[in-house]
C-alpha cells in the first residue's frame, strides 16, 4: 500500500503542476514563450529552487529552536522564514531570464514567475504527500489543497515577482530595482498570507 501512495504522490505532485503550466503557456496566445526556456525555469524551480530552499528551511528552523519554544518556533519557521527563503530562491532563475531576449515585457514575466512556482510545487508538493502514505483520507485531503491551493500559490507569489521584472525590461536602474523590490515584497506577502491562514485553519505546515 506504501508503495502505490508513494507512486500516486508522483503522479498528483507533478502531472496537476505540468497542467497548470501548460494552460499558462497556452493563454499566452500572441506571443508564446520558447517551450525549451520555459522548461529550463520549470526544472530549475523542481530543483534548484526546491531543494535550496529545504536546506535553508531546515537550517533556519533549527536556530530558531535555539531561540525560542518549539510550537513558536514552528510558527514563525512557516509564516515568517519560509517565505522569506522561497521567494529569492524561486527568482533567482527570474533574474537569468530577464537577460534573454525571450524575457521582454510583464506577460512574459507573468509566465517564467508560474514556471518556477509550478517546478516548485512540484517537489515540495511531493515530500508532503510522501509523509502521508499510511494515512489514506489524510493523504486525500493533503493532495486536494496542496493541488488545489498551495502549488497555485506558488505560482502566483512568483509570477508577481516575473511580471514586476518584465515591466521594467527597458526602463532606467532605480524603476528596475524598486519594481523588483516591490514585486518580492508583494510575493512575499502573499506567500506569508498564504501560510498564517493555513496554519491558522489547522491545515499544518503550509510552506
Amino acid at each position: 500500500m506504501h508503495t502505490v501512495f508513494l507512486t500516486l504522490s508522483m503522479f498528483f505532485a507533478t502531472v496537476p503542476m505540468f497542467g497548470f503550466l501548460w494552460a499558462v503557456w497556452w493563454l499566452d496566445r500572441y506571443d508564446r514563450e520558447p517551450i525549451w526556456l520555459v522548461g529550463f525555469v520549470f526544472v530549475w524551480g523542481a530543483l534548484f529552487s526546491a531543494l535550496g530552499s529545504l536546506v535553508l528551511n531546515v537550517a533556519g528552523g533549527a536556530a530558531l529552536v535555539q531561540v525560542m519554544d518549539s510550537a513558536t518556533a514552528d510558527v514563525v519557521g512557516t509564516v515568517v522564514l519560509a517565505p522569506l527563503v522561497e521567494e529569492p530562491m524561486k527568482a533567482s532563475v527570474l533574474l537569468l531570464v530577464a537577460a534573454s531576449r525571450s524575457f521582454d515585457n510583464a506577460t512574459d514575466g507573468f509566465v517564467y514567475g508560474a514556471a518556477v512556482g509550478l517546478g516548485f510545487a512540484v517537489t515540495e508538493n511531493f515530500l508532503y504527500f510522501s509523509r502521508f502514505t499510511e494515512d489514506p483520507w489524510t493523504w486525500v485531503q493533503v493532495v486536494a489543497v496542496r493541488t488545489a491551493c498551495s502549488g497555485v500559490m506558488h505560482a502566483i507569489a512568483s509570477s508577481i515577482v516575473g511580471a514586476a521584472l518584465g515591466w521594467a525590461r527597458y526602463r532606467t536602474m532605480d524603476l528596475k530595482l524598486a519594481s523588483f523590490g516591490i514585486g518580492m515584497a508583494t510575493a512575499m506577502g502573499v506567500h506569508m498570507m498564504w501560510n498564517a491562514l493555513a496554519v491558522l485553519a489547522g491545515l499544518g505546515n503550509g510552506q
